[in-house]
């Protein structure tokens, strides 16, 4: 406490002393108790803060421990309340959310969807409700979400060229009318016929051609040249195609179907052969021949008819031994019909065989049999579901063709399958209303509905000798100057109550625009019904189908 002075300045001895030896601190020279908490004041926590949605919110006074402070926390998971953590506090995601912004308008289709203006902030998102409304139902389009008349701005100033509707010149009206955004435009078709001339390239040209034996513009076959045509390619089994006198259709009075209707093999000499003509026009016996191969064709016989046989009419030819109640209903006599039950028949037109009874080259002891049919000693009639003879030959079973009847039943010689049948209604099934025939051989279909006869079998053709099928086509709309392909009937296309057919046609025409349609006989082909494109069920040339062939 008492210094030395030198030189003016007191100078004091002093004594250090490390208060850390006794657990002490150092406070104002003195030794005293170590606490570092002393004079620390704990109020100055962490901030609080976010983990996710989760708040954690701190005490605002703490605890000191070794001189450092801590303070307690309350963790808070917002989502709890449906709300967002922000700065360690929980607050509604919608809040301050303005829900003014809806999406833009916008069309699905024909369909435009409108949204409210103001929407709903659910989760801090905004939502906004909506009208959907199919403009198609007032006949407008969607148009960035609004419904519009499609002809707005759509003038009809620009016609077709004219152009060839068979033999007619159709030339489109200068204005048109827009309907659904489409400008359709009137016409009217001039007949190039009444001028004896045919259309091509949207003009009358005079076809001065006809009988020079080659194909011009405007025609479909001229003389002998026919476009490899033949009347197979039109669909029947034989016969020979022939060139109209106009030169504009097939002539095809010569194409056949005859098939045997009637077999009688009665006792004593009781011997008859019906044949039927379901052709669809008359047609000249005299290209036909029958021939009988007896005892496996050991020896034969044959027979010509002659004369014209009318559509849907039958030809008998008899035993001349035969009794008066068959030989009554005959129509000629011959040695043909010498058979016995083992004996078979060949039915040939224009060199090609369209039916075959038996099996030619057999004998197959006294009769052929199956199915409880035998050909000895019965009267046999086709059955009518059967519209084209048998060409295959091979194994014969009479039963699968033919009804049976006890010997000497001649109630049936010449009618075949007698009955009236009606044509309730027929159309164009398809192609409808046009198509283009290039290198691809095309089928069309058409259907007919006759009571009582195509709804025997659901969803399957029921075919009846009596009811005939044929697709035409021509370079008019008058039905007497198409050229007619037969058509057969189509299992896969049949509906529940009628009865669908088809027809094939080639690439082998001359180029141009044809008319088509459908004609359909129940009865033969004596009487057709008509049938165009539309399901009116009643015939409107002016909706034939139309066929492009191209060059």
């Amino acid at each position: 406490t008492t210094g030395d002075c030198s030189g003016g300045v007191c100078s004091y001895d002093y004594l250090d002393y490390d208060c850390a030896d006794d657990g002490e601190i150092c406070v104002a020279g003195a030794c005293v108790a170590a606490d570092p908490c002393a004079g620390v004041t704990c109020d100055e926590p962490p901030a609080d803060s976010c983990a996710g949605t989760v708040a954690r919110v701190y005490d605002t006074t703490g605890d000191c421990s070794g001189g450092v402070c801590s303070y307690d926390y309350l963790d808070y998971d917002c989502a709890d309340d449906g709300e967002i953590c922000v700065a360690g506090a929980c607050v509604d995601p919608c809040a301050g959310v303005t829900c003014d912004t809806p999406p833009a308008d916008g069309c699905s289709g024909t369909v435009a969807r409108l949204y409210d203006t103001t929407g709903t902030c659910s989760g801090g998102v905004c939502d906004y409700t909506f009208l959907d409304y199919d403009c198609a139902d007032d006949g407008d389009i969607c148009v960035a979400g609004a419904c519009v008349d499609p002809c707005d701005g759509v003038t009809c100033d620009t016609p077709p060229a004219p152009e060839c509707a068979g033999d007619s010149v159709r030339t489109y009206n200068a204005t048109g009318t827009c309907t659904g955004g489409v400008c359709d435009y009137g016409f009217s078709d001039y007949d190039c016929t009444t001028e004896g001339k045919v259309c091509d390239a949207g003009a009358c040209v005079a076809v001065t051609n006809c009988g020079n034996g080659v194909i011009d513009a405007g025609e479909v076959c001229d003389g002998g040249q026919l476009n490899s045509k033949t009347c197979g390619d039109l669909g029947w089994p034989a016969g020979t195609l022939a060139c109209a006198t106009d030169c504009l259709s097939y002539d095809v009075s010569a194409c056949t179907n005859v098939f045997i209707s009637e077999y009688i093999e009665g006792s004593g000499n009781n011997k008859a052969v019906e044949l039927y003509n379901a052709s669809g026009h008359e047609i000249d016996l005299s290209s036909c021949t029958l021939r009988t191969s007896f005892n496996g064709g050991s020896s034969s016989q044959s027979y010509t008819p002659s004369g014209v046989l009318a559509a849907g009419a039958t030809f008998t030819v008899c035993n001349g031994g035969s009794v008066a109640g068959l030989l009554d209903n005959c129509d000629a006599t011959s040695a043909v019909t010498g058979f016995n039950g083992d004996d078979a028949l060949e039915l040939t037109c224009d060199g090609v065989v369209v039916d075959i009874f038996g099996q030619i080259g057999v004998d197959p002891g006294s009769a052929w049999t199956g199915g409880g049919v035998t050909t000895q000693e019965r009267t046999l009639r086709r059955k009518c579901s059967i519209t084209q003879g048998n060409t295959a030959g091979g194994a014969f079973d009479p039963s699968v063709e033919w009804d049976s009847f006890a010997q000497d039943t001649f109630d049936g010689v010449g009618a075949h399958c007698p009955g009236s049948l009606t044509i309730g209604w027929c159309k164009v099934q398809w192609p409808i209303p046009s198509f283009t025939l290039d290198a691809t051989a095309v089928d069309i279909f058409g259907r007919v509905y006759i009571a009582g006869q195509t709804e025997l079998t659901q969803h399957l053709y029921d075919p009846h000798a009596k009811v005939l099928a044929q697709w035409g086509f021509g370079l008019s709309t008058d039905v007497a100057g198409f050229s007619w392909v037969r058509a057969v009937g189509n299992d896969t296309g049949d509906s529940n109550n009628n009865d669908e057919y088809k027809a094939s046609i080639s690439k082998a025409l001359t180029a141009g625009t044809y008319r088509y349609a459908y004609r359909f006989s129940a009865d033969g082909g004596a009487t057709w019904a008509y049938c165009d494109t539309d399901d009116t069920f009643a015939f409107d040339p002016s909706l034939a189908g139309t066929m492009t062939v191209t060059p």
